[in-house]
């Protein structure tokens, strides 16, 4: 790795969150979101692997279509507000995993 992509990567880890090892979230036109891990960060380019499956393809999308994940001690979390990244990807996997958990009632705090 040359200096000048040790730098990119590093800008991209500070602007973005992650670098490679990072849980995150990629859009799927199936399933809506799939959980990943990042391989690689080169400029703009996220290099990925699905977390559930029997492949080890590594995929390929940009930096700003992908979500962190919570840590998997937060999900299936009984009420949203104390979830570390509050989007769509982990709103709805939090009430998916509560869901098929028989657990429907979740809290958001309070409505104002």
């Amino acid at each position: 790795m040359s200096d000048t992509e040790d730098i990119s990567v590093k800008n991209l880890k500070n602007q973005y969150g992650f670098g490679a090892g990072t849980r995150v979230w990629v859009s799927d036109k199936r399933e809506g979101w799939l959980g990943a891990k990042i391989i690689s960060v080169q400029n703009e380019t996220i290099s990925y692997v699905l977390e559930e499956g029997n492949t080890n393809e590594v995929l390929e999308t940009e930096a700003s279509k992908v979500f962190l994940r919570n840590p998997p001690n937060l999900e299936g979390a009984n009420e949203l507000t104390i979830l570390s990244y509050l989007h769509e990807p982990a709103v709805l996997q939090n009430l998916r995993m509560r869901y098929f958990n028989d657990m429907i009632y979740t809290y958001s705090g309070p409505i104002l």
